[in-house]
């Protein structure tokens, strides 16, 4: 690398590497990048909220992220509202596509 140049240096985890918390690598990868003039961590493409708030909270210095993952990141919401902001998206999804879920005991508005 030459140092008189910036340099970003992308990080990715891929989709269907469910379950595996990045936190840990991204920590690394931007505590590394820190002591390294001219080194600037991008966390790249992620597709969820979440990880913006989280890239955020541990000083990433880039993050890229698609506009309809940007638009549902409000700055008046906390990451507890911001999960019951999706929940009742799910929910309002569900109901649009007629879904319904059966629960035992449940009477129905109809009955």
């Amino acid at each position: 690398m030459n140092r008189a140049h910036a340099t970003i240096i992308p990080v990715k985890k891929q989709r269907d590497a469910g379950g595996i918390d990045d936190r840990p690598i991204m920590q690394d990868a931007i505590a590394r990048a820190r002591k390294t003039p001219n080194v600037a961590i991008a966390w790249a493409s992620t597709r969820e909220v979440l990880k913006v708030i989280e890239a955020d909270a541990m000083g990433c210095h880039i993050i890229t992220a698609p506009a309809d993952v940007l638009e549902k990141l409000p700055a008046t919401q906390n990451p507890a509202e911001l999960s019951l902001s999706a929940m009742k998206a799910f929910c309002d999804d569900a109901l649009a596509a007629g879904l319904t879920l059966a629960i035992p005991g449940k009477m129905h508005a109809a009955e």
